[in-house]
């Protein structure tokens, strides 16, 4: 909707001999300006017409504990990393 109130306006001051440069200024002017009233309307319906009470409140959920796994040794990311090389350049041996 934006675009077309850019665009719309924009066409017309070119019509009447406007600079192009300020047709174009002027079109995204009037788009932004349209922006602005679409998210004022916006912000006022979501203040005055949704109520607290008709906002569903979702139930606490207990979540899983996630298992503790600082205490493990880091082997193996080393060899993963040597084999994704070693597969990148037999990759590049195939090609």
């Amino acid at each position: 909707m934006l675009s077309t109130v850019f665009i719309t306006h924009s066409r017309t001051l070119l019509e009447e001999r406007t600079p192009p440069d300020e047709a174009l200024t002027q079109g995204f002017v009037w788009g932004f300006w349209v922006a602005v009233g679409i998210w004022t309307a916006g912000l006022l319906a979501a203040i005055f017409l949704v109520r607290r009470e008709e906002v569903a409140q979702p139930e606490p959920v207990e979540t899983p504990r996630v298992a503790d796994l600082s205490g493990l040794p880091v082997t193996g990311l080393n060899e993963l990393v040597l084999e994704v090389a070693d597969l990148d350049a037999a990759a590049r041996l195939l090609r």
